[in-house]
């Protein structure tokens, strides 16, 4: 049977892996975020480029029925056009698909995240200001954009009130 001077030491260690685990997950929570903010540009970038390049794809689909009903393009030739357009227009679909999904999967986790750590900041009012006050430093530092800055400023907003 562990003596107490024994238990408490084991309480100890418990607690400052605690803390140390709590002090990384922040850190990678605010650097996931981050990261994310900047990716995000790029996927919005992406999934507009798609969206051009799948109604690209079906005005040519439309064409080449047009060249065909009259007779600008035989059969043959049309087919194997269709052909083309059809397999980049599905694969632009395909691809859509997935960053749209990978959009709303990866905002919707990242917010849960920084609602868990920024609800446990702020359990006073002073704590709030305090963060808010940091927040404000950071982003005049330039050490967060300016759309990082923005969002925490408007999640802290929300999850105050």
């Amino acid at each position: 049977m562990e003596s107490p001077m024994e238990r408490i030491k084991d309480l100890e260690e418990m607690l400052d892996k605690i803390d140390q685990l709590w002090s990384q997950y922040r850190e990678l929570v605010l650097r996931t975020f981050e990261m994310w903010y900047e990716i995000k540009g790029t996927m919005v970038s992406k999934i507009a480029e798609l969206q051009g390049l799948i109604e690209y794809c079906k005005e040519r689909l439309r064409e080449i029925d047009i060249k065909v009903k009259i007779g600008l393009m035989d059969e043959d030739e049309a087919n194997k056009q269709r052909a083309d357009f059809e397999k980049a227009l599905k694969e632009a679909n395909d691809t859509l698909g997935k960053l749209e999904n990978y959009l709303n999967t990866f905002e919707k986790r990242i917010e849960n995240h920084l609602k868990n750590i920024v609800q446990l900041y702020l359990t006073s009012e002073e704590k709030f200001k305090a963060q808010l006050s940091k927040l404000e430093e950071l982003y005049k530092e330039g050490k967060i954009s300016e759309s990082v800055y923005r969002r925490i400023r408007t999640l802290l907003g929300v999850l105050k009130s």
